[in-house]
């Protein structure tokens, strides 16, 4: 059985996070953005410097829900991969950069989530 095993050191260089609570006066890209904007800012990264964006939901019925997301911001030209993994969506997105960095595949990605409960 072939086994991919950790490289190299995976570090969190940037966080963003938008208050918990209900806010039915935004969309789940609103909220998405929040988050996203500050943590490029946090990580002292431009949006060239990543390679891939992890966007980790839950409920929302929608589709490329992060593509959409990060295109508002003009964030667009890399790979954007949606996880919806139930209640572990955003430990999933999470894990799924982690793996892309450690492996020596990309040197830098962005991995975040939101969600819009009913």
């Amino acid at each position: 059985m072939n086994q991919i095993k950790p490289g190299r050191e995976v570090m969190v260089v940037g966080v963003g996070l938008h208050p918990f609570g209900r806010f039915p006066d935004k969309d789940l890209g609103a909220l998405a953005i929040e988050a996203v904007v500050p943590a490029l800012k946090d990580a002292g990264v431009r949006w060239k410097d990543i390679a891939i964006a992890y966007f980790g939901h839950v409920y929302y019925q929608g589709m490329s829900v992060g593509d959409t997301t990060l295109s508002k911001l003009g964030l667009t030209g890399v790979p954007i991969v949606n996880v919806e993994n139930a209640c572990s969506s955003g430990s999933t997105a999470f894990w799924q950069a982690y793996w892309g960095i450690t492996t020596g595949l990309y040197e830098m990605a962005l991995a975040f989530g939101a969600e819009k409960v009913p």
